[in-house]
């Protein structure tokens, strides 16, 4: 149906129906009082609303916008479901004109005439509309709607990958909209270029994240510096794909790039920005520090390690002499050993850095040949609050670096992503021994990395889990329970994803030293050639949470790993993806299979007389963005930062199970996967096993459990 038909039944819908239909609504809306029908309709999406303003538009239009009038977000990304995108023209003028007609009934100034008097019209006082989103729908442009939208005093408005949005219709609104606008995202919006950042620098310098990634080339630097210069309360900025930014205007300037960036600056993406190298002084200044304090260490170490071999000689003697107390000593001893190491020495003085950046990611910046500037990680790192950094394909940043990086947040780090790097084990070391909540780490294709790095990761953790855990059962007693869930918090160990693919020195060794970490959701060690399939099979068996495994091309083992898994009845039902595949474990007829394919992209639901719970998407579907994710609802939570400017979000499990009394609103219809299990701060209740899980199963027990898992 052509986009010209479609405007035409849009007219007829505006008025009331002149036909026979007319009096059956009418009769309808008697039977059906209107407070239902927006109770009902409040479980619907966009484009449910379209299929029911089609079949009857004088019956459904009141109820529908004062239901959309109720709400303070909408997701319009839900159209992709009925409307996907695809190079038919058709398709994408049904995008265009669903929004239209939506839109027609929230906007204020496009009232309907209704000659029925009872029903209350909503009133510009009605509209409490905060947040729209738009992602990925790229056959809209805006025509005859976007500049309507100045209309709604909106907090959120979200274009990313709006790839036919017009450039003037878009600049025309944000220049004539409310002053409130806090988030936009406009990432993939070719369209997008200086004129856009001059209203934005004009009108809403209150902005608190702004994403400009892959947008127009022709921004450049020096309408960048601009821009920063006037954002001061920004908190979150996304520059990925921008080519042209350098760290100077020019040769002559005086101020850098990283001068630029506000006080208040959290958040910043700068992927694939090839000649940023981020060099400022602070930088020279921290690799003057790393020297001297590299030379003042080495001048003193050989009197430090001299005194505190002869005060552990003195303490064995006094332990043979059975005097009471030694052993405390040195456990002291040791850890004034520790503190003085040289990555402590150097760092743990330094000046705290004026950016407090928390989320940075530096995928593929700077040349590729020299990359970004040596010492940059480091100083960043001074402002000690670090939680997530992303360094893939950072070839220049070296151990010392990662060194700064985990004695300056040891405390906040959470994420740490390196594919294709040049560190080693002393790096992975050094994360394991300071990073206390370090719950992700990616460290593929980084091939000076062998089996000592990956044991001592994985043994400064299990030692760190077990001396807290000590530390507080004994708290515990003298505590009240109100203390409970803190307690519960610090106890449980922290990594969730390890990857560590593409590592020709591993071995089998590494692997088993893996299945200390309990606390494993996902497994990569793809293309390790010298690991054994038997030894994966029983480091798997000890890890009650893996949700995935990736073991694709390690070392020819007869049986191999599938086979392995797949005749154990003792491997826990939440293993569902085995070498990116879906795993089953009941070998019964192609009909049971094809059923238990259907239910893994559904969204699990508790089954009468069963004990499975609604879990999360982590259990019925592939994790991080592999191939197989299907589209789902993704919903966001402001109270534990899973947002769209960090690019986090979760499922509607999670909502319903960890995420009640919090500020949460509905994201877009996307390809994504819950982030909420890999929180290092609570346990998510949505994939942690019931107590009955946990139980010791006989073995006919636990085939009937998988069984019933799998259908």
């Amino acid at each position: 149906m052509s986009s010209r038909k479609h405007n035409e039944e849009d007219d007829r819908g505006d008025n009331d129906n002149d036909n026979g239909n007319g009096n059956d609504n009418d009769n309808l809306m008697g039977v059906l009082p209107l407070n239902l029908l927006v109770e009902m309709l409040s479980y619907c999406d966009a484009s449910d609303y379209i299929t029911m303003l089609r079949a009857s538009r004088s019956f459904f239009a009141t109820p529908i916008r004062l239901n959309l009038c109720s709400t303070n977000s909408i997701s319009f990304s839900f159209l992709l479901k009925k409307y996907p995108n695809s190079f038919n023209t058709e398709n994408q003028g049904r995008q265009q004109m669903t929004v239209q007609i939506l839109l027609k009934l929230l906007l204020p100034s496009h009232h309907f005439s209704h000659s029925r008097p009872a029903i209350s019209r909503p009133t510009r006082n009605n509209y409490r509309l905060e947040r729209l989103e738009f992602s990925n729908l790229r056959g809209i442009t805006g025509s005859s709607w976007l500049p309507k939208l100045r209309t709604l005093s909106l907090v959120t408005i979200d274009f990313t990958n709006c790839r036919r949005l017009d450039s003037g219709l878009l600049l025309q609104y944000l220049n004539d909209c409310p002053k409130t606008i806090r988030h936009l995202h406009l990432n993939g919006c070719k369209s997008v270029g200086p004129d856009i950042l001059d209203c934005i620098e004009r009108c809403h310098g209150e902005l608190l994240s702004l994403s400009l990634g892959s947008c127009s080339q022709t921004i450049r630097t020096s309408h960048l510096f601009q821009l920063l210069g006037n954002l001061n309360s920004l908190k979150h900025v996304d520059l990925h794909g921008l080519t042209h930014l350098k760290d100077k205007e020019s040769a002559d300037a005086e101020e850098y790039f990283v001068d630029k960036l506000p006080d208040s600056i959290e958040s910043i993406d700068l992927s694939g920005t090839k000649p940023l190298r981020l060099v400022c002084p602070e930088v020279y200044s921290t690799m003057n520090t790393y020297l001297n304090r590299s030379l003042e260490y080495m001048q003193a170490a050989q009197v430090r390690d001299q005194n505190a071999q002869n005060c552990l000689n003195r303490l064995r003697l006094r332990a043979l002499n059975g005097e009471d107390g030694v052993v405390d000593d040195i456990r002291n001893l040791r850890d004034d050993i520790l503190d003085s190491a040289p990555d402590v020495f150097i760092w743990r003085k330094e000046d705290t850095f004026r950016l407090k950046i928390k989320h940075l990611v530096l995928n593929g910046a700077g040349h590729p040949r020299t990359g970004i500037f040596r010492g940059s990680v480091a100083t960043f790192s001074l402002g000690r609050c670090i939680r997530e950094i992303h360094l893939s394909g950072c070839e220049s940043v070296r151990d010392w670096e990662i060194h700064a990086l985990a004695v300056n947040c040891g405390k906040t780090l959470r994420c740490f992503q390196m594919r294709a790097g040049s560190i080693g084990n002393s790096a992975l070391e050094a994360l394991g021994k300071h990073c206390h909540v370090l719950g992700e780490v990616d460290v593929s294709a980084c091939f000076e990395i062998s089996d000592d790095g990956v044991i001592a990761l994985c043994r400064d953790l299990r030692r760190r889990d077990n001396s807290i855990s000590s530390e507080n059962e004994t708290e515990e007693i003298r505590k009240s329970s109100s203390s409970t869930n803190k307690r519960r918090r610090i106890v449980r160990s922290s990594l969730t994803i390890l990857k560590i693919a593409s590592l020709p020195k591993i071995t089998s060794c590494a692997i088993e030293a893996i299945s200390r970490i309990e606390s494993l959701i996902v497994l990569d060690i793809e293309n390790c050639v010298n690991v054994k399939p038997s030894v994966v099979h029983k480091t798997v068996q000890k890890l009650p949470f893996l949700v995935e495994i990736n073991a694709k091309d390690i070392s020819l083992g007869s049986p191999s790993l599938s086979v392995l898994l797949r005749n154990d009845p003792c491997i826990h039902r939440t293993l569902k993806f085995v070498n990116q595949r879906e795993f089953l474990t009941d070998r019964t007829s192609k009909t049971a299979k094809a059923a238990a394919t259907t239910t893994a992209t559904t969204i699990a639901t508790p089954r009468p007389n069963e004990d499975l719970r609604s879990c999360c998407t982590v259990r019925t579907q592939s994790q991080r963005l592999t191939a197989a994710v299907p589209h789902g609802a993704m919903y966001h939570c402001i109270d534990c930062k899973l947002i769209p400017a960090l690019d986090r979000g979760f499922c509607v499990e999670c909502l319903r199970q960890c995420h009640k009394g919090h500020d949460t609103f509905l994201g877009s219809y996307c390809t994504f996967s819950c982030d909420c299990p890999f929180l290092c701060d609570n346990m998510c209740q949505a994939i942690a096993p019931t107590t009955q899980n946990l139980r010791p199963q006989t073995q006919l027990n636990q085939i009937k459990t998988i069984i019933h898992a799998r259908t």
